[in-house]
């Protein structure tokens, strides 16, 4: 009699366990389709808006403001943070590209501005990253990191569009006039 005892706990507890795991993992997944769906949205979203700022800049100001409206944003992002040179050697390589011309060649105006923001980037980035994900449990990484992942996704896709906007202008500046 004990032992058919035993035996019907063990079964039951099985079943109990399998419905935990059932539910943990159709939680997981239900998690990690909301996190793609806000993922989606934001990337989406940013898109949008940064090709019309980046449109509106461009007509109602100058395509350089598309460059220099990221100056004032370094700048105050300078006053809290602890990557300050590397902040500072990203805003001089953004108003470097600020004064290219179109006679600006590549290697003597673009390439030291691209390599001052690279350096000045990863001095930034990879602080940011490690103090983000320092205190974060293992079972929370995962959207920790998707959540940092998406942010730079969002500037990312907002430079882009503010790159092509310049880019459209400039093209359908010289276009005309020539």
């Amino acid at each position: 009699m004990i032992l058919v005892e035993w035996g019907w706990e063990s079964t039951n507890q099985e079943g109990i366990s399998a419905c935990r795991w059932a539910r943990e993992k159709l939680t997981r997944r239900m998690q990690w389709a909301k996190a793609f769906g806000v993922y989606g949205a934001i990337a989406g979203g940013g898109a949008a808006i940064g090709l019309l700022l980046g449109g509106m800049l461009t007509e109602y100001a100058s395509w350089r403001w598309c460059l220099l409206v990221n100056v004032p944003i370094a700048l105050l992002a300078v006053a809290g943070a602890l990557m300050v040179p590397g902040l500072l050697l990203a805003s001089a390589g953004l108003l470097l590209l600020s004064r290219l011309t179109p006679t600006s060649s590549y290697v003597a105006h673009v390439l030291p501005s691209m390599i001052m923001m690279s350096v000045g980037l990863a001095l930034v980035f990879i602080p940011v990253a490690s103090t983000a994900l320092h205190a974060v449990g293992g079972h929370d990484a995962g959207v920790a990191s998707a959540l940092i992942n998406t942010s730079q996704q969002v500037g990312g896709s907002l430079g882009t569009a503010l790159l092509n906007t310049v880019a459209a202008a400039s093209t359908t500046t010289y276009l005309v006039s020539h």
